[in-house]
């Protein structure tokens, strides 16, 4: 499989890793204003390791791999039930 074809669907890709993450993480971690950290933590690190695993990068794809993580994260812990929680404790 081409290398760029794996770095675009990483992102997506990423968002049922990062929710199984985030679920393995709840019994060390009690305080439920933190899952939306992990979350984000996690997509950053899928997006930022697998690129870089995948060969060289320019600065442009640090960027976008930071962006996605990023995005990827709130997408799998839910920005308006992130936002929620974090505001509500």
């Amino acid at each position: 499989m081409d290398g760029d074809f794996l770095r675009s669907i990483v992102g997506l890709a990423g968002v049922p890793f990062i929710l199984a993450f985030t679920q393995l993480m709840k019994p060390w971690i009690k305080d439920v204003r933190y899952y939306p950290f992990v979350a984000i933590v996690a997509g950053l690190v899928i997006n930022i390791l697998v690129p870089w695993a995948l060969g060289p990068m320019s600065r442009a794809d640090w960027l976008v791999s930071v962006f996605t993580g990023m995005l990827a994260g709130l997408a799998a812990g839910g920005l308006y039930d992130a936002s929620k929680t974090i505001m509500t404790k």
